[in-house]
């Protein structure tokens, strides 16, 4: 079998499934923007994974590639790509494979969203014949683009779950669970970081709490102005899990957020899970009093109400929580997401 990725950044989720294709003896030529990139993730080798610096190829360049390959597969991340929909329409014209476009967005009623859908059939439906989503958020949005449920495919996004599984959970924090929140992401403003900063301000009893930032972005000299805040560059995903073995509970306070594969990432590592109603993944990872809570984006008075309850259960409390946690991050995995893609194939 051989897949074509039409991509825009590689980022760790997306090798993950790769590996699961090389596994299978399958065929991946991966196209990413190499130009502004916004992360310093470098995408490991794989067998049967080549790697293309789409900066490299011309329109015309792309397609005779892609037609030399003879893929069985075409996926091309969005609509944005002149270059991306040129190779697209062609093969979705041709009508002998599968071209299949990933979203991950959400239904938020804006006057450019319902013009978006009355304009799918001409914009958008002539490039694609399947849509990946994943999950019911984002099912949503691809109805609404006008693809029936036979052209929607599930599980699009999957973290590295025997990664994350990996990350202790009974023998430290049995003894002392770690006091330590933690929020891993891109440092800029839609994350809810100074509604996070905000909120904690205002619980004058810490229990011996602190907050721990990672990531990188452009609120990056704000945040280490702030005080009794620990931030820290980017971490590689082996790095990141070790660090959830001394955390106690993931944060993500975002005003806007597609996806969040961070929930199922830290929920596989046994955090329980503090994040905004605004965040795709929220319905599969996190149930209300179970393993964490949700919280209304953009109100500081919920968030506080929240950050006080979880600080202020006990050690036994979050450790049942963080069983639950790993409990609900099983809804997908790379396995899953692999044979989701290669499903259509069986049709």
């Amino acid at each position: 079998m051989i897949i074509i990725y039409l991509y825009t950044e590689i980022m760790p989720y997306v090798t993950t499934v790769f590996s699961q294709f090389s596994k299978l003896g399958h065929t991946v030529y991966a196209f990413y923007k190499d130009k502004e990139r916004q992360t310093p993730f470098e995408a490991p080798p794989l067998k049967n994974v080549k790697y293309l610096r789409e900066s490299e190829y011309s329109n015309e360049s792309l397609l005779q590639f892609a037609i030399s390959v003879q893929p069985d597969i075409l996926l091309v991340a969005g609509w944005t790509s002149k270059k991306y929909l040129n190779t697209a329409r062609y093969f979705k014209k041709q009508g002998q494979i599968p071209v299949v476009c990933p979203i991950d967005s959400q239904f938020l009623g804006t006057v450019k969203q319902r013009i978006g859908f009355i304009l799918s059939p001409f914009l958008i439906k002539p490039y694609f014949s399947y849509i990946w989503v994943p999950g019911v958020r984002q099912y949503d949005f691809a109805r609404r683009m006008g693809f029936d449920h036979q052209h929607i495919i599930l599980n699009s996004l999957t973290a590295d779950t025997n990664l994350f599984l990996s990350s202790k959970i009974d023998e430290a924090k049995g003894k002392i669970y770690p006091k330590r929140l933690l929020f891993v992401g891109r440092y800029n403003e839609v994350k809810g970081l100074d509604l996070l900063l905000k909120a904690w301000t205002a619980i004058k009893d810490k229990k011996g709490w602190k907050i721990t930032l990672v990531g990188n972005g452009p609120m990056k000299d704000f945040l280490l102005s702030q005080p009794d805040v620990e931030v820290l560059d980017f971490m590689s995903q082996d790095q990141l899990k070790e660090l959830a073995e001394h955390s106690g509970v993931f944060v993500l306070p975002s005003k806007y957020e597609p996806w969040a594969l961070v929930l199922q990432e830290f929920a596989a590592a046994g955090l329980p899970i503090l994040c905004s109603d605004t965040c795709g993944a929220s319905p599969y990872c996190v149930i209300n009093g179970y393993n964490g809570f949700t919280f209304k984006s953009g109100d500081v008075n919920d968030l506080v109400s929240k950050l006080d309850i979880l600080i202020n259960l006990t050690s036994s409390e979050l450790l049942k929580y963080s069983h639950r946690s790993r409990m609900l991050s099983g809804f997908v995995t790379p396995e899953i997401s692999a044979a989701s893609l290669l499903g259509v194939l069986a049709k």
